[in-house]
């Protein structure tokens, strides 16, 4: 892409090794889209009012280095999701400010690096590692979430390290059990490892359901 660019309604990467790079996307159902391409980096784009996701792969691997993902429109928008790439080399996210929509940070079926992140204001899960990924998650801020800040389900693999996640708050109106506020959840068959997070003023620090474990370093 190039720098500096303004562009409405999407971009749509099909291509191995491209590059976008400082580049605004502004509206549209998905900001970028990576569908089947490998070895793409983003670097220092902005995404605003996406109504369904602001960075969506599939069947791809990326490098997310220095986002901004705002302003979702769309009731069950989510900044960035990975999916269906297990097979293919790890993803990275990193630096990324991810602020609103349902979920900030997903993988399903993937392998990913997600470090040094701040996500913030979502309303389901705020980083979700589900579907059998393997993923590493450290160094990231995950504030204000409702329901849970950071979610690894359905027999993923995940390395939680030095996180802060804070003002996780309950999901009263949901009554579901699983999203009454925690902090770090292990659900569905999940292996959870954690070391050196920071759990501060979460309606409820860490918990595990349905056969999932949750180990300390």
């Amino acid at each position: 892409g190039e720098p500096g660019a303004v562009v409405r309604g999407g971009i749509v990467i099909t291509a191995d090794d491209v590059t976008v790079r400082d580049v605004t996307v502004v509206g549209g159902e998905i900001g970028i889209e990576v569908d089947g391409a490998e070895r793409v980096l983003l670097d220092g784009v902005e995404v605003l009012w996406a109504e369904l996701d602001g960075i969506n792969v599939r069947r791809g691997t990326v490098t997310v280095r220095d986002c901004v993902i705002r302003e979702p429109i769309g009731s069950h928008a989510q900044g960035i999701d990975i999916s269906f790439s297990f097979d293919l080399g790890p993803s990275l996210v990193e630096r990324c400010t991810v602020t609103g929509g349902m979920e900030g940070i997903v993988t399903h079926f993937a392998r990913a690096h997600v470090r040094d992140n701040l996500v913030s204001e979502t309303t389901l899960r705020a980083i979700t590692l589900t579907e059998m990924s393997m993923a590493d998650v450290e160094g990231n801020e995950v504030e204000d979430a409702l329901g849970v800040g950071i979610f690894c389900g359905d027999y993923s693999m995940c390395r939680i390290e030095e996180n802060s996640v804070s003002g996780t708050v309950a999901d009263v109106e949901s009554g579901d059990r699983t999203r009454m506020g925690f902090g770090i959840l292990s659900h569905y068959g999940a292996e959870a490892t954690l070391a050196d997070n920071r759990l501060r003023g979460n309606a409820r620090p860490i918990g595990s359901f349905l056969r999932a474990s949750i180990s300390s370093e």
